[in-house]
C-alpha cells in the first residue's frame, strides 16, 4: 500500500505541476496578447504620425511654391511702401515749413496785441511811454 500511496503522491505532484504550467502558459499568452496589442496601437499610431508628417512636408512644399512666385510681386510692394513713406516725408517737411510760418505770424500778431493794448493803458492811465534805447 505504501507504494500505492507514493505513485498516487507523484501523480497528484504531477498534476499539481502540469496544472501550474497551464496557469503559467496561460498567462504569458495574456501577456503576449496585450503586448501585441500595444504594438498594433503603436503600429497605427506611428502610420498615423507619418501620414501627418507627409502632409506637413506637402503644405510646406506648397506654402514654398507660392513664395517663390509671389517673390516678385512682394518686391514690387516694398518698393511702393518705400515710394510712399519717401513721398510721406516730404509731405511732412512741407507741412513743418507751412506751419513754422503760421507760429511766427501768430507769435507777431499776439506781440502786436500786447503793444496795442499797452499803449491803451498808459494812454487810459495817462502816463507816458517809456524811452526806447
Amino acid at each position: 500500500m505504501g507504494d500505492n500511496q507514493n505513485s498516487r503522491d507523484y501523480y497528484l505532484q504531477v498534476q499539481e505541476s502540469i496544472k501550474s504550467i497551464f496557469d503559467l502558459t496561460t498567462r504569458v499568452d495574456e501577456r503576449v496578447l496585450a503586448m501585441m496589442r500595444k504594438q498594433e496601437e503603436f503600429e497605427r499610431k506611428l502610420d498615423e504620425q507619418l501620414k501627418n508628417d507627409h502632409d506637413l512636408e506637402v503644405r510646406t512644399s506648397n506654402l514654398e511654391r507660392v513664395r517663390d512666385e509671389r517673390v516678385p510681386e512682394l518686391d514690387k510692394v516694398k518698393e511702393d511702401v518705400h515710394r510712399i513713406e519717401i513721398e510721406m516725408q516730404a509731405v511732412k517737411i512741407s507741412q513743418g515749413g507751412a506751419e513754422g510760418r503760421w507760429k511766427t505770424i501768430v507769435s507777431f500778431a499776439v506781440q502786436i496785441a500786447w503793444v496795442l493794448l499797452a499803449a491803451y493803458l498808459l494812454m487810459k492811465l495817462g502816463l507816458s511811454a517809456p524811452q526806447v534805447p
